[in-house]
């Protein structure tokens, strides 16, 4: 019986599609889902689903703490038993993942990232690399893209050693850092006029 599988809950969550009168207002199946993640350790919580024929009765509706509904079209609003559960057992799983703890992220502080712009500045630099617009005006953007998400340490590492390496290819190749790099593009634009 009903009775019998709810022995032992401590929180039932009933479905219908009809309102019914003398019951609580109908929740989402998402709200239905937050109360039972919400659920102390060790209790137990259950979803009830009716005979896809007719239902539930009144008093086994009575036995429920919540009632709950899938919004649906008002012509059909009645759902067949695996639909039904697939919706609630998406709810549930979207509820956990919600509930879940963010990770702890090992941030960069401002200092270590302030580094790292500078290096990004410099590896550009050494390449020759020039803005079409104002320099300034790039490094915000650069700035833009990297503020947009939180920086980890192993982040800032990341970029360290990739302009790390930019360093090493133009000591290597004995590349002219000596002039300004709008001054190197002036000059290579007229060596191919």
């Amino acid at each position: 019986t009903l009775e019998e599988a709810l022995e032992g809950t401590s929180f039932v969550v009933g479905t219908s599609h009809r309102n019914r009168r003398g019951f609580n207002t109908l929740h989402s199946p998402a709200e239905a889902a937050d109360q039972l993640v919400a659920l102390d350790q060790g209790r137990e919580g259950a979803i009830v689903f009716g005979r896809e024929q007719n239902g539930f009765t009144n008093d086994e509706l009575h036995l429920c703490q919540m009632i709950s509904r899938v919004p649906s079209a008002v012509a059909y609003p009645s759902l067949n038993l695996s639909q039904a559960t697939l919706i609630y057992g998406y709810e549930l799983f979207q509820a956990v993942h919600k509930a879940a703890p963010p990770p702890e992220l090992d941030l960069a502080s401002h200092d270590e990232i302030e580094s790292m712009y500078g290096h990004v500045q410099e590896g550009l630099d050494k390449l020759g690399f020039v803005a079409r617009h104002d320099p300034r005006t790039f490094m915000r953007s650069i700035r833009r893209i990297f503020n947009r998400t939180q920086m980890e340490r192993r982040d800032v590492a990341t970029l360290h050693q990739i302009f790390r390496q930019i360093d090493r290819f133009v000591a290597r190749h004995g590349i002219d850092t000596s002039q300004p790099p709008s001054e190197a593009s002036d000059n290579e634009q007229r060596s191919k006029q």
